[in-house]
């Protein structure tokens, strides 16, 4: 029998596999999930995800995203 390897990349996979039985279990298993996963990507991957280098993606990815919320911001603002 095939021993269970627990490195970094493989606990994210398992959990990033399990993700879609935790839509029959319910919500409460769904978040727990999606919160296991982001926090163990953040805690694995910091070093590579917050090295900001000059990556013009990046920066455009946030300058969109920061623009949606903003304008979304006063969208609803104007809406009351």
């Amino acid at each position: 029998m095939k021993s269970l390897n627990l490195s970094k990349p493989n606990i994210l996979n398992l959990l990033v596999c399990i993700f879609p039985l935790t839509f029959i279990l319910g919500t409460l298993f769904v978040n727990i999930i999606i919160l296991l996963i982001s926090i163990l990507g953040i805690l694995f991957y910091r070093e590579k995800l917050f090295n900001i280098e000059k990556n013009n993606l990046l920066v455009f990815l946030s300058f969109f995203f920061l623009l949606l919320i903003v304008s979304t911001y006063f969208e609803n603002i104007g809406s009351d």
